[in-house]
C-alpha cells in the first residue's frame, strides 16, 4: 500500500498519527468509561448512604417507641397490682359476709328453737 510507504518516509509520518489518534480514542473511551464507573459507584454510595440514615431513624423511632411502651406495660402492671389487691379485698369482704349470713340464720335457727 503506497499509504505505508509515504508515511514512512515523511518526517510525521501518517500512519504515526493514525496510531496517536487511535490512542487518544482508546484512552478516551477509557477515561469516559472510568468516570462512569465513578458516577456510578458515587451513586451507589449515596444510595446507601440515605439507606443507613433511614435505619439510623427507624431505629431511633423504634427506641421511641419501646419507651412508650415500658411505659405503658409498668402502668398496666401497677394497675394490675392494684386490681388484685382489690380482688383480694373483695373476696376477704365476700368471706366474711358470708360468714356472717352464716352467723345470722345460726341465731335466727336459735330463736325458733326458743320460741319452740
Amino acid at each position: 500500500g503506497g499509504s505505508r510507504f509515504d508515511a514512512r518516509h515523511t518526517p510525521n509520518g501518517g500512519s504515526r498519527n493514525n496510531e496517536l489518534e487511535e490512542e487518544i480514542n482508546r484512552l478516551t473511551k477509557e477515561r469516559d468509561m472510568l468516570r462512569k464507573e465513578i458516577e456510578d459507584s458515587e451513586q451507589q454510595w449515596h444510595n446507601i448512604e440515605l439507606i443507613i440514615e433511614r435505619n439510623t431513624q427507624l431505629e431511633e423511632a423504634i427506641k421511641k417507641q419501646n419507651k412508650v411502651l415500658s411505659k405503658y406495660k409498668r402502668r398496666l402492671d401497677e394497675s394490675q397490682h392494684a386490681d388484685t389487691q382489690e380482688l383480694t379485698r373483695l373476696q376477704q369482704q365476700a368471706a366474711e359476709n358470708e360468714e356472717n349470713v352464716n352467723n345470722l340464720k345460726d341465731q335466727i335457727e336459735q330463736l325458733k328453737e326458743v320460741e319452740k
